[in-house]
């Protein structure tokens, strides 16, 4: 939950921001060839809805954050369920971070964090059937790139056809460097002086794994 107490806020929550990111989702030329992706969990009711109307598969994809050394705070580096790792260079460099390190904490957060989730919400399975699909990712936000563009790299790897990245907001400077590694985004506001994505909300609670956990198998069960 934001506490801003002086601030006007720009979404009241998720569904007010993300039915404003829906209608700019391009419906004419959508397929079965078409895959939905979110890295965001709590988003994952309107993302069912939205895959229910646009009658397109949709995934949760798991990524998990590499943090400095003494310095919980910092990240440094992303791993994906599927594996990938993107590096903060400038970071690591100036940290003077051995590589070895990031590999080790990947491999240790791959199979603490990303693993049970991938049990607990996807039966133990990652993602499968990217070659040649365009994909859509949605994201609550974007508060460091390396999470979005560590998803990126894993769909690229798997030969996706195209990438197209949508977010509700999203810092002007960030919205830049994305925009040279997917086909296209999709934002409702860039924001210059960007703070963090909860900020802007006046309700950002999180959905309980319970919550998740129904969503995915009653979807499971209707593709059944």
């Amino acid at each position: 939950m934001s506490n801003n107490l002086d601030f006007e806020y720009l979404y009241r929550d998720r569904e007010e921001a993300y039915n404003e990111l829906f209608s700019l989702v391009k419906t004419d030329s959508l397929n079965s060839n078409w895959k939905i992706i979110t890295t965001s969990a709590n988003n994952i009711k309107l993302i069912d809805e939205l895959s229910r109307k646009l009658n397109i598969d949709y995934e949760l994809f798991f990524l998990d954050e590499i943090t400095a050394p003494n310095n919980n705070e910092c990240v440094i580096a992303t791993v994906s369920e599927l594996k990938d790792i993107v590096i903060e260079k400038n970071l690591v460099k100036s940290f003077e971070i051995e590589e070895d390190f990031i590999y080790k904490e990947a491999e240790e957060r791959y199979n603490k964090n990303i693993l049970t989730k991938l049990y607990a919400f996807k039966n133990g399975k990652s993602i499968e059937n990217i070659e040649g699909k365009n994909i859509m990712i949605f994201s609550d936000g974007c508060d460091i790139g390396l999470n979005i563009m560590c998803a990126v790299k894993s769909l690229l790897n798997r030969k996706a056809r195209k990438i197209f990245l949508y977010m509700p907001i999203i810092s002007q400077d960030l919205y830049q460097s994305l925009d040279m590694i997917v086909d296209e985004i999709f934002v409702n506001r860039k924001i210059a002086d960007f703070i963090r994505t909860s900020y802007y909300f006046e309700n950002f609670d999180d959905l309980s794994v319970d919550e998740i956990r129904y969503i995915l198998e009653q979807r499971r069960n209707i593709e059944q």
